[in-house]
């Protein structure tokens, strides 16, 4: 690891990356280790669980001061991975619920503003002999995990990519396109209003601000939708509905008077 340059690490969650050069014996080359922790436990009463979070009747749920000593040793999953460019700032993306998957926003060493997806640089990725032995099924991991502690290899998925140490480099996943930025130092990631949606802002000399979904824009209602219009057009419309049902009605009971 070469000392003379930046170690750029960011925390949220329960994810870790830090990037750092690495020096050989004639190059360096931009690294990254991600490290995730996860529980060693699983909630066997879901529906307890949910109503301890929506009625706060929960204090395990409200606890503000917690104590290593008391909390089980996590599950630790790692891998380190090479990058195409070297790391000036990074931030993992935020949103309101942490619901949506994060992605890792880089500035690189020519301004440029990259976004790189979870399952590129998820410490889950799993190895070609993993897949050949095959990985346990989701039902009988949960199964495990009341009966026995779970290894970091058992926490490898199948559905991510197989693991590849460099991770490659796609030209539409720049979020700054081809703008001439200038002296870009800092990545802050915000969340918004909609789930699916985080800010980003870029600052240093000059300042770049955009918007992106990490996993596509799931929302159906836009964060600024007009939801007492809505509620109104509702409204009207069953009252239409009932004034016309009663006219109808009124007009079958008079025709049928005339009739006889």
């Amino acid at each position: 690891m070469r000392l003379d340059q930046p170690i750029n690490m960011v925390l949220a969650e329960h994810i870790m990356v830090v990037a750092f050069q690495r020096q050989g014996q004639t190059l360096s080359q931009q690294e990254m280790t991600v490290t995730e922790l996860y529980s060693q436990r699983q909630e066997d009463n879901t529906k307890k669980l949910l109503m301890e979070f929506y009625t706060k009747g929960g204090d395990r749920l409200q606890q503000t001061n917690f104590s290593s000593f008391t909390v089980d040793t996590p599950i630790v999953v790692q891998e380190s991975y090479v990058l195409p460019f070297t790391v000036k700032g990074m931030a993992l993306t935020q949103t309101q619920h942490h619901i949506t998957g994060k992605s890792l926003v880089v500035v690189n060493q020519n301004n440029l503003v990259y976004q790189l997806d979870a399952n590129l640089f998820s410490a889950r990725r799993p190895h070609g002999d993993s897949l050949t032995a095959g990985l346990p099924a989701i039902e009988d991991l949960k199964k495990e995990l009341t009966t026995q502690l779970v290894t970091s290899a058992d926490l490898k998925s199948k559905d991510l990519p197989v693991y590849d140490a460099v991770i490659p480099l796609i030209p539409t996943k720049y979020l700054s396109y081809g703008l001439p930025l200038v002296g870009l130092k800092e990545v802050k990631a915000f969340p918004t209003r909609l789930e699916s949606t985080t800010q980003v802002l870029v600052y240093g000399f000059d300042i770049f601000y955009t918007r992106l979904s990490p996993e596509n824009n799931f929302d159906l209602v836009q964060e600024h939708f007009n939801y007492t219009l809505l509620f109104a057009f509702i409204l009207g419309l069953a009252l239409t509905t009932v004034f016309v049902k009663s006219y109808i009605a009124k007009t079958k009971r008079r025709n049928a008077f005339l009739t006889n």
